[in-house]
């Protein structure tokens, strides 16, 4: 069996793929948050919460008898 009969047909138009908004917007809402979350600078109340940080002394543990 030859394929000489699909010579004289014309190709088939290429296929465009749709783009698929609601995955696009999934992905660039994940992308904003992750950015917000890990590219922030430490604002100000945090600067002074860490210089606030209480540190407990406690005292030695009593001798053993």
């Amino acid at each position: 069996m030859t394929y000489a009969y699909l010579a004289d047909d014309p190709p088939p138009p290429p296929r465009r793929r749709t783009i698929n908004w609601p995955v696009v917007g999934a992905v660039a809402v994940l992308a904003a948050v992750l950015a917000a979350t890990f590219l922030r600078p430490a604002s100000v109340s945090e600067r002074q919460r860490e210089d606030k940080t209480v540190r407990v002394v406690l005292p030695p543990p009593p001798p053993p008898p």
